[in-house]
């Protein structure tokens, strides 16, 4: 089963999500060799950095996971494989125990579970590993988006989602 984006499944409302949030800087974790210098495939995301990954960059999958995920084992390395075939799009990992309020805002029940953001607009969300070839299908999806329509479609959730809210 190859999955399919979800448009407008996770509406994040602005208003609730920024709540107390300060923006903090991206961090990069560069390594070394003798011949080259790396970036490392994933990083690290937080609640302090979630906004600037996502307003930053065209495409971000995310792994939401824990330390006690019997999965994580397996799906990890398959993550990080993927982050080095797919160097236009960001790879952020969510550890949910440290990152609460973060995998709050996801409705996280299950792990791991994966989000992918195209144009700062949520297409896909859901629970369970995924192989290689599923990720590596995902994101072609993701990039065959038509980011203006999305964009359109998501303003107009988020603003039916604020007037039966209130905010």
């Amino acid at each position: 089963n190859t999955p399919k984006p979800i448009h407008g499944s996770s509406i994040m409302c602005k208003t609730c999500r920024e709540r107390g949030k300060e923006r903090a800087a991206l961090p990069t974790k560069i390594f070394a060799s003798s011949q080259k210098e790396y970036v490392m495939a994933t990083v690290e995301m937080t609640h302090e950095n979630f906004e600037q990954l996502i307003d930053d960059n065209d495409i971000v999958m995310i792994d939401f996971w824990a330390e006690w995920c019997g999965p994580r084992k397996a799906f990890g390395p398959v993550f990080e494989d993927a982050s080095s075939r797919h160097e236009d799009v960001v790879f952020a990992k969510v550890d949910t125990e440290k990152q609460r309020e973060l995998a709050a805002t996801f409705n996280v029940r299950s792990i791991p579970m994966v989000v992918v953001f195209r144009g700062q607009v949520p297409v896909y969300g859901q629970p369970g590993m995924l192989p290689a070839e599923a990720i590596d299908d995902l994101i072609e999806q993701a990039r065959a988006l038509d980011v203006d329509k999305i964009r359109e479609e998501h303003a107009r959730l988020v603003e039916e989602h604020e007037k039966q809210h209130g905010h």
